[in-house]
């Protein structure tokens, strides 16, 4: 009676709230890490490009004298 006049949720509510909290911290940490892995693929994907632009660059620039002679 003094829990429902103070507004605090029961014993038996406090708990589901706890273990649906857990739940959702455990589901969180999950999707945290799979954005970190895709983040970390995402950036080696990016160098892995830009160094492959840069050495494709370095090739089209070392022939380019050729091709103006």
């Amino acid at each position: 009676f003094i829990q429902q006049k103070l507004s605090c949720p029961s014993i038996s509510v406090y708990e589901k709230l706890k273990a649906e909290f857990s739940d959702l911290q455990i589901k969180y940490n999950d999707l945290l890490a799979a954005h970190h892995k895709t983040c970390k693929e995402l950036e080696e994907m990016k160098s892995s490009h830009a160094l492959a632009a840069a050495s494709t660059k370095e090739t089209t620039d070392s022939e380019s004298p050729k091709d103006g002679l």
